[in-house]
């Protein structure tokens, strides 16, 4: 499974460019050895792009798509998969993602990728951290609903030897040993006048939490995401000693260094999916509560308009259906195709795309959804007039 990170997908919305190609296929895991069905999935959906791509010679075709054709001989690449294979072709770069989603097998060629199948993955992949400390070290895992990766830390500490060697302390320890012991080899420990050696160790511990968290955020690629702090009560009071991070009120507490990732994982997850269920369950109710209101609206040509306008709060679209069209941007008139023509986008996803740019929310409707509608920032009446 690779990657997919909130950052990723924005980079994906904001390209704007001549024949961005997004392809999706479904991918075979029943058998690990069945790599030619994948194969074949996805030389079907090359086969397809080969006719979107018009005003090109075969040659050019051929130069334009080499990128995704070199996958095909990549043995490696099919050994490694996931439930759904999702790939993005512009001007020579390409970039591949192997979810664990169930893609159906859709193809696109327009000025923009198509971008509606990945919001299942942040629906029920959203990410969150676990930071697990100890004295003798300092892990930082970035995980979601399927399993956590170790990320390698830079610039933080990772053992309370290590923040020791470059601290400065902020206060002279004044102590004394006896020149004298020292001269008969006696190894007696040094004494320190007025300081308890708990009270020492338990500065040192808060200053080695200082400087975790000063370093935290240069290895933090999704701010916003909940940490799930693993260590000590001691350990874990003193790393919350920051607003600047979203900390999990609960944390995996004790001594955490016999914990490997994936025993991490399964705690945290705990932690966490009452979080993002309760985040789903809020909306609803929000969009129940003012559904009789000119707040909300199940108009598909409203919503879409709302959405380009940035006028979406929370929108609710199905994963499973399209609005094929144009939208013209100057007017804002839609011209709605009964079926997909070489000029149509799906409106659906165009929307969903101009309300996450625009700092909405959007969910998969279905299920315990609304399967379509918005909650609106303003009154319809506002919108229209």
């Amino acid at each position: 499974m690779d990657k997919l990170t909130q950052a990723d997908l924005q980079q994906l919305m904001e390209t704007r460019q001549a024949d961005c190609v997004t392809l999706y296929a479904p991918m075979v895991m029943d058998d690990p050895q069945n790599y030619d069905q994948n194969r074949i999935y996805f030389k079907n959906g090359l086969a397809e792009v080969r006719s979107r791509l018009e005003g090109m010679t075969d040659e050019a075709v051929d130069n334009y798509l080499k990128p995704l054709s070199r996958l095909l001989t990549d043995d490696v690449f099919w050994s490694n998969q996931s439930h759904g294979l999702a790939a993005f072709l512009v001007d020579g770069m390409v970039q591949t993602y192997r979810l664990p989603i169930e893609f159906e097998p859709m193809v696109f060629v327009s000025s923009r990728f198509f971008i509606k199948p990945l919001l299942s993955y942040f629906e029920n992949c959203q990410p969150f951290y676990i930071l697990a400390m100890s004295q003798n070290c300092v892990r930082l895992f970035s995980g979601n609903r399927y399993g956590a990766e170790k990320v390698e830390l830079e610039n933080v500490p990772t053992s309370l030897q290590e923040a020791l060697a470059y601290d400065d302390p902020e206060k002279e320890q004044q102590g004394h040993t006896a020149a004298a012991r020292q001269g008969r080899g006696d190894n007696t420990d040094v004494v320190y006048h007025g300081h308890d050696p708990q009270d020492e160790h338990m500065s040192d511990l808060k200053r080695f939490a200082w400087q975790v968290r000063n370093g935290l955020g240069d290895n933090l690629t999704d701010e916003d995401a909940p940490i799930v702090l693993a260590g000590t009560p001691d350990t874990v009071s003193y790393l919350r000693e920051s607003a600047d991070f979203n900390f999990t009120d609960t944390s995996i507490t004790g001594n955490v260094d016999h914990l490997d990732g994936k025993e991490l994982h399964k705690k945290a997850w705990e932690i966490v999916e009452p979080l993002f269920s309760a985040e789903q369950q809020t909306a609803v109710k929000r969009y129940n509560n003012l559904s009789k209101t000119d707040q909300v609206t199940t108009d598909r040509l409203k919503v879409v308009q709302a959405a380009y306008f940035g006028a979406i709060d929370t929108l609710f679209i199905p994963v499973d259906e399209s609005l094929w069209g144009v939208f013209d941007k100057q007017t804002g008139e839609i011209e709605v195709h009964s079926l997909r023509e070489d000029s149509s986008i799906d409106l659906f996803d165009a929307a969903a795309v101009k309300t996450l740019e625009n700092g909405g929310k959007v969910h998969l409707g279905g299920d315990d959804m609304p399967r379509f509608g918005a909650i609106l920032r303003y009154t319809s009446d506002a919108l229209t007039g």
